[in-house]
């Protein structure tokens, strides 16, 4: 029996209770409080969803909005919500939500919530007849996106009939080159939080067309009810002070408490919260009602491109340069030809974002393709990709475990990665090979008997292979700033720290087929000697049947440990990908220096979570 249902249970406890988290209780209060305690409803999941608290653990710690914040529970912030919004007068102002749901539990008497200036404002602004989630997919240049970034989408009609459409988002500020600051800063001591509601349309057009990412709507379940209780706990979150930390308290799990307010989320565990969760969890939770895909043009153009021929392809572009656009290019008006239509539209916007096409050409091929749609292609539309869907995208927490020879030596090898994935993973729910890593350290534990130390720690790691495409161009890249095994003298093995960045083209052979060239270097330090090392790496990633990737790298090293030395690596790497969750993989890697070689094998088990 937990606390609260021995509280429940015991009048005893109950008015001692009562007593203690009010000072002066007027008598409706205290039966309030009976009755809820009574219904459990201090560990109700809305409840606590509302109080942005899991695991008895308050979120928020602005007095303003916890009024507990001294000696919080969810109890007692119950008791003292109930005593402020029937003794101060205005305090349904500042807690309308929490009105809102305590009323129906509990059958409270009515207060002037509408006359409240912020609803009344909220609710004519930003109608909200449609709710929906939105997951914008994954940036490498910008920090505080490297996991994606979900917000909420409000939709909705106003009293004059206009049709309006609102972006509210959590956000920190993360315009800073200095990784390690804001690593300390969004882990450790927290960032100022902003909660900004901001017109729908020029968030998504600032996602899709300047920074080229997929976005992904979500209608949610939720009916009338149900939606003012967002409304009015999105005003109760906008007087708040809000401190953003990045493992715990991000976008995605502001969201997900939001969406918590449903009543049909399970209780969230006490890993990273990221974006892609957020999907998967309304995905479960039959929380989604209709979905939508907006691709940016660039992607359209690069995608639609692969299937078309090179005639259709310079035709596209010799039309939309012309002063008009002949529908008999579109003829006739089977699937291919359809495909060209929409290739040509996407090209149009890239073209006219890239500064290829004025903005009086950009808008008369629009119209001119438009019209093509709507005469010979009436009633068709492009299929979205079901892999690059994030509700099916493999888990973003990892542990592995690998025995492994390193040059003669054998031991176990143990790898923990809190969020997000590697270059070796199932990356087919991205538009391209891609890894990133933080915050991910190694333990090394010797076969006999040594003392088990720490192998390697990534602070931050990325791999880009944007396949080069004709029209849209595209770089690779990569960089990771981490502590691990480096190669000296003789290939004397020594771990250091280093800072190595690098850049590239990757080809597309294939489908399931891509070449890749990187080559850079950055600085190293060891026992507080600070060295400049190269490297260069040419690779080849196979995916193959039966849900497998193969990974074929030859790298050159130069200066590792400052040994003014260089060493060639050939690795080979077999991935096998048994269900999202569990992967096995074989590995081995052959170096040389001069007549030196070293020769290292690899039997690895992955948990995705």
């Amino acid at each position: 029996m937990n606390f609260l249902q021995a509280i429940a249970k015991s009048g005893v406890f109950a008015a001692f209770f009562i007593h203690t988290a009010l000072a002066s209780p007027t008598p409706d209060t205290q039966a309030w409080m009976q009755a809820a305690l009574a219904q459990q409803l201090p560990a109700n999941p809305v409840w606590q969803a509302l109080l942005h608290s899991q695991h008895q653990h308050a979120n928020i710690t602005d007095p303003t909005f916890l009024l507990s914040h001294d000696r919080f529970s969810t109890a007692a912030e119950m008791a003292l919500t109930l005593e402020a919004l029937y003794s101060q007068p205005g305090v349904v102002c500042r807690f309308p939500a929490r009105y809102w749901w305590l009323k129906q539990k509990l059958a409270l008497p009515d207060l002037p919530l509408d006359s409240c200036p912020d609803v009344q404002d909220f609710r004519s602004k930003a109608p909200m007849d449609t709710l929906s989630l939105i997951f914008v997919s994954e940036t490498l240049t910008q920090p505080s996106s490297m996991m994606g970034h979900a917000f909420l989408k409000l939709s909705g009609q106003n009293a004059q009939g206009q049709a309006l459409t609102h972006a509210v988002s959590f956000y920190t500020d993360a315009d800073t080159f200095n990784l390690p600051k804001l690593l300390f800063d969004s882990l450790v001591t927290g960032k100022q939080g902003y909660f900004a509601l901001t017109p729908y349309q020029e968030q998504q057009s600032r996602y899709t067309d300047e920074e080229e990412r997929n976005v992904w709507e979500y209608d949610l379940k939720l009916d009338s009810w149900q939606r003012e209780l967002v409304r009015l706990h999105l005003l109760e979150l906008k007087q708040s002070d809000l401190r953003y930390f990045f493992q715990d308290y991000n976008c995605a799990t502001v969201v997900r408490f939001i969406m918590a307010l449903s009543g049909r989320l399970p209780e969230q565990g006490k890993g990273w919260v990221t974006p892609k969760d957020l999907v998967r969890v309304a995905n479960e939770a039959a929380l989604i009602d209709e979905q939508r895909t907006i691709t940016p043009s660039r992607w359209m153009t690069r995608n639609l491109g692969k299937q078309l021929s090179a005639g259709q392809l310079a035709a596209n572009q010799a039309a939309l340069h012309s002063n008009s656009i002949n529908p008999a290019l579109f003829t006739p008006a089977d699937e291919q030809h359809y495909m060209q239509l929409e290739h040509a539209a996407a090209l149009n916007q890239y073209s006219y974002l890239q500064g290829q096409l004025t903005r009086s050409q950009w808008l008369q091929n629009d119209r001119q393709l438009a019209n093509i749609r709507q005469q010979q292609f009436a009633g068709q539309q492009l299929s979205a990709d079901a892999r690059l869907d994030p509700a099916y995208a493999p888990d973003d927490s990892q542990i592995s475990i690998n025995w492994q020879q390193r040059n003669g030596q054998h031991g176990m090898l143990l790898s923990y990665l809190p969020v997000s994935h590697w270059l070796a993973d199932d990356n087919r729910s991205y538009q391209r090979e891609n890894g990133l890593q933080l915050l991910s350290p190694s333990l090394l534990i010797p076969q006999h008997g040594q003392r088990a130390r720490l192998d390697s720690f990534v602070l931050y790691g990325m791999e880009s292979l944007l396949p080069y495409d004709p029209t849209t161009g595209g770089l690779s890249g990569k960089f990771r700033l981490a502590y691990q095994p480096q190669y000296g003298k003789q290939l004397q093995l020594a771990r250091a720290t280093s800072a190595i960045a690098m850049g590239g083209l990757t080809r597309r052979l294939h489908d399931d087929i891509d070449l890749y060239l990187l080559a850079g270097g950055g600085p190293g330090m060891r026992s507080g000697q600070v060295y400049l090392q190269a490297q260069a790496e040419a690779g080849l990633i196979l995916r193959g049947v039966f849900n497998s990737k193969t990974q074929l790298q030859h790298s050159w090293h130069r200066n590792e440990l400052n040994s003014h030395e260089g060493y060639r690596q050939l690795a080979i790497r077999q991935s096998l990908y048994l269900n999202r969750q569990h992967t096995v993989w074989l590995g081995a890697q052959w170096r040389r220096q001069g007549d030196t070689t070293q020769h290292d094998t690899t039997l690895g088990y992955k948990y995705l979570f």
